[in-house]
């Protein structure tokens, strides 16, 4: 499948997922501002019927005991308070003591069941200017910040006209609980969303990592054909009769199969210190090294790899009587993998400038590996400690290797209890800072 195509499928399958996610999310929130309408307006009709029924209380009881049994005596309830409503007249009573309270609560009660709402509730009363004059026993303020608003006797005069204010502190709840079906929906969708999203991130890793096998297995090819090619051409040179076997000549040719050999084993043993270093089965063998001497071998050993292509290589040495614990083999390996970036990655314009420097900072040992090559741009410092990756520098092979040394040295250098860091600027060069702690002499 084409890296266009799974893009497109990728695409496809996100934007289809952010809309399932987007049209619950959307049809739970207007599924709970219809219950929330719903059950305003069966709050409203609840409080405006308890309301009435006290108007119609307050004049039935007006009525002489004569009328009050020929009302009770239709069997008619609507065209009872037809009548009441015709017959009612303002009181000139205070609203104090126009009210039953435990009958208004007796009404509200009842009224809301015939609604289907059963919440706990809370009610006062204040006069048409604001006055409180009653606010039942166990008020709380909980959930008043949606307070529902009811005029007592409309009928009458301004001054003489009241409200009472109703709140329900489990409202929000209630209304969120009657939705609360959609809840597992939308948490499922939200798990699949995660689990595409990781599958997403799988996806093009494990595409990544392909890529960069591949580009390993290209360049593997690359550094193992030369040394073999040159091993190849050596021994048929040696078998071949036409060929005068001068001393010298034999001599030659035995000192490039052995040199070819020794670096066709390098090659494969940086395979195989990172194949055992990935099963965690490396085998350190530590001791006390001066970290000094240590780092004027390795410059000493490879200052004619660098004088061959025509550069020069350095030391600054500040770290006198300083030790670590360490294998110094690996410990070896490790300023020899930088050493050799180094001068795969150095600049064709200008010649290569290596430099080992060594100081102490604190308890630890300070190693910098330094040089003027083509430099490591900031996207790519971040990645170039991953195993196989290799910073790229165009379709070329120019610059060959398997992406597996800086991972090594990572590898070695955390093994060891220290860290690693990486400095560098495109066109300018590349330090690589490693820090390990230190024993004293």
């Amino acid at each position: 499948m084409s890296k266009k195509t799974i893009y497109i499928l990728l695409t496809i399958l996100s934007c289809s997922l952010a809309l399932l996610l987007y049209l619950e999310f959307s049809y739970f929130g207007s599924l709970y501002r219809i219950r929330r309408e719903n059950f305003d307006e069966a709050t409203g009709r609840a409080l405006s019927r308890a309301v009435r029924d006290l108007e119609i209380s307050e004049t039935k009881e007006a009525l002489s005991p004569a009328a009050r049994a020929e009302l009770d005596a239709l069997d008619d309830s609507a065209r009872v308070r037809e009548t009441l409503a015709i017959l009612y007249r303002p009181a000139d009573k205070p609203l104090a003591k126009r009210l039953d309270y435990n009958s208004l609560d007796a009404a509200i009660k009842s009224e809301l069941s015939r609604e289907g709402i059963s919440l706990p509730y809370h009610f006062r009363i204040t006069t048409s200017d604001g006055r409180e004059v009653y606010r039942c026993r166990d008020f709380e303020q909980a959930g008043a910040q949606d307070t529902y608003r009811q005029e007592l006797f409309p009928s009458d005069p301004r001054a003489r006209t009241g409200v009472v204010w109703l709140h329900f502190p489990e409202m929000r709840r209630f209304i969120f609980n009657s939705v609360g079906f959609m809840i597992p929906a939308i948490v499922l969708t939200i798990i699949v969303c995660a689990m595409f999203g990781f599958t997403l991130w799988a996806v093009m890793r494990q595409r990544r990592l392909t890529e960069m096998k591949n580009d390993f297995i290209n360049n593997m090819t690359h550094e193992f054909k030369t040394p073999v090619a040159t091993i190849s051409l050596a021994a048929q040179m040696l078998s071949d009769p036409s060929v005068e076997k001068k001393p010298d000549t034999v001599t030659h040719l035995s000192s490039v199969i052995a040199d070819e050999t020794k670096r066709l084993r390098f090659q494969v043993e940086k395979v195989l210190q990172m194949s055992i270093l990935d099963r965690k089965a490396a085998t350190y063998r530590k001791r006390e090294l001066d970290i000094d001497r240590l780092a004027a071998e390795v410059a000493s050993t490879f200052r004619l790899r660098v004088e061959n292509v025509g550069g020069t290589i350095t030391t600054s040495l500040d770290a006198e009587d300083m030790m670590v614990y360490a294998d110094e083999m690996h410990l070896s390996g490790v300023l020899f993998n930088l050493l050799d970036n180094a001068l795969k990655y150095r600049d064709p314009e200008r010649a290569p400038h290596l430099e080992i420097a060594t100081s102490v900072e604190g308890n630890n040992a300070v190693i910098t590996v330094s040089d003027n090559g083509i430099g490591i741009k900031k996207e790519n410092l971040k990645k170039i400690f991953e195993k196989f990756y290799r910073v790229h520098t165009g379709n070329l092979h120019d610059v060959k290797g398997f992406g597996l040394g800086l991972a090594y040295v990572k590898r070695v250098v955390t093994a060891h209890g220290g860290h690693i860091t990486a400095e560098s600027k495109a066109g300018q060069g590349t330090s690589f800072i490693i820090t390990l702690p230190t024993t004293k002499k």
